[in-house]
């Protein structure tokens, strides 16, 4: 677990510049897998955050002709993450294996991320069902906010139809 929570706090830390367990030892290509797993976090950080403050943003400003092209945004969002998540959950449950290889093959320009138990031990503490359900875990969590989307977008489409004013004034 010690290891675990080191290898968590690297990834989605930006100021920890150096992966270094305290029970393991590290190829140089299993620390340059890190480094480019790192690096995808932090680019999910500052899509996810950059979005949520330009929404804060919208929402403080009220701007009515921009209320209903937000709404219409998270409308269309619900359409497009719900066939992608469940499209992505119905591969990973027919056959997690080759999903898991073909992500590691869209997101990784190399096999460093085929780890080797003798020079990567980590590998051990991190097997293939952990993956797996950290996998579902955020395909389950997307859809839930998708949902969101939608009862968002429903109640809004619903206050305006029955008032003549709209409450982003």
């Amino acid at each position: 677990m010690t290891n675990y929570k080191v290898l968590i706090k690297y990834l989605q830390s930006p100021f920890i510049h150096k992966l270094k367990f305290p029970d393991f030892i590290m190829s140089a290509g299993g620390e340059t897998h890190f480094v480019d797993v790192k690096n995808i976090f932090i680019y999910l950080h500052i899509i996810t955050w950059s979005t949520v403050i330009i929404f804060v943003l919208l929402f403080i400003f009220k701007k009515k002709y921009l209320s209903k092209e937000i709404f219409n945004i998270f409308n269309h969002t619900f359409y497009i993450l719900s066939v992608f998540s469940i499209s992505i959950l119905i591969l990973v449950l027919n056959n997690f294996d080759k999903t898991f290889e073909n992500f590691h093959k869209l997101f990784f320009r190399n096999d460093l991320w085929l780890f080797d138990p003798n020079t990567d031990p980590v590998i051990n503490a991190l097997p293939e069902n952990f993956f797996m359900i950290c996998g579902i875990t955020i395909i389950a969590l997307t859809l839930i906010q998708v949902i969101l989307l939608k009862i968002i977008y429903h109640r809004h489409k619903k206050i305006l139809k029955t008032s003549k004013s709209s409450i982003f004034r």
